[in-house]
C-alpha cells in the first residue's frame, strides 16, 4: 500500500501512456477518417436506431476519453456527431469535450503538477499573467479561437490558479461556435473532401470577432481604472 501511495502518479501516468500507445497501435488515427465515416454511415445509423440512448451515451463517453487523453480523431468524432445526430449533436459534443477537458485539468493539477510546471514554465507564466488581467475573457478567447491547441489549454488551466468551475463553463460556452460549425458540416458530409474545407476565412473571421468581444470588457475596465487613478 505504501508503494502504491508513493508512486500513484507514476502508475496512473504509465496506464494513460499505455492506453494512448495502444490506441495508436490499433490504428485509431487511420480508422477515424472522413472516408471511413462516409463508408460506414449506414451501419452506424442502424446501430443508432436500434438503441438511441445507449448510442448517445457511448458517443459521449468516447468523446470524453478522446479529449481527456488527447487521442487523435476529435475532428472526425465531431463530424460524426453531425452526421448521426444532426444539429442536436452539438450538445453531445459540448458535454463530452467539456468533461474531457476538465478531467485533463484535474489529472494535471492533482497528479502531475510538479513535473509539468517545469516543462511548461514559460507558457504557464504568460497564461497566469493573462488570467490575472481578465480571467473569464481570456479563457473564452482561447476557446473561441481554434488556433490554440486544445490539450495545452487544458494542461495550463490545471497548473494555474483558475477555478475548475470557471474553466468548465468557459470551455462549454467558448467551444459552441466551432462545435456548431463542425456539426453543421457533418450534416452535409458528402460535400466535404477534407477537414480544412470546414474553416472558411469568413468563419475564422467570425471567431476572431467573438474573441475580441469577449476580451473587450476587461480592457475597458483596465482603461477606466487607469483614468480614475490619474484623475
Amino acid at each position: 500500500m505504501d508503494f502504491l501511495r508513493k508512486y500513484k502518479s507514476y502508475i496512473i501516468l504509465a496506464l494513460i501512456l499505455a492506453g494512448v500507445f495502444t490506441a495508436y497501435q490499433a490504428g485509431l488515427k487511420d480508422i477515424l477518417t472522413l472516408e471511413n465515416l462516409k463508408d460506414n454511415q449506414e451501419s452506424l445509423s442502424n446501430i443508432r436506431d436500434d438503441n438511441y440512448l445507449l448510442f448517445v451515451l457511448g458517443y459521449i463517453l468516447i468523446y470524453i476519453v478522446s479529449v481527456a487523453f488527447s487521442l487523435p480523431g476529435a475532428t472526425i468524432l465531431t463530424l460524426a456527431g453531425g452526421l448521426l445526430f444532426g444539429l442536436v449533436g452539438t450538445i453531445f459534443v459540448i458535454i463530452g469535450a467539456t468533461i474531457g477537458a476538465t478531467l485533463t485539468s484535474i489529472l494535471t493539477r492533482s497528479l502531475f503538477r510538479t513535473s509539468l510546471e517545469k516543462k511548461f514554465s514559460k507558457q504557464l507564466t504568460q497564461f497566469n499573467e493573462k488570467l490575472q488581467a481578465n480571467e473569464t475573457g481570456y479563457l473564452l478567447t482561447l476557446r473561441l479561437l481554434p488556433i490554440f491547441p486544445f490539450f495545452l489549454i487544458n494542461i495550463l488551466a490545471g497548473l494555474s490558479r483558475t477555478k475548475l468551475t470557471t474553466f468548465a463553463w468557459t470551455t462549454a460556452l467558448g467551444i459552441i461556435p466551432g462545435t456548431f460549425a463542425y456539426i453543421n458540416a457533418g450534416t452535409q458530409l458528402s460535400s466535404i473532401e477534407k477537414t480544412s474545407d470546414i474553416l472558411s476565412p469568413g468563419l475564422i473571421g467570425a471567431f476572431v470577432l467573438l474573441a475580441v468581444i469577449s476580451l473587450a470588457p476587461g480592457y475597458i475596465k483596465k482603461f477606466l481604472d487607469k483614468r480614475q487613478k490619474s484623475a
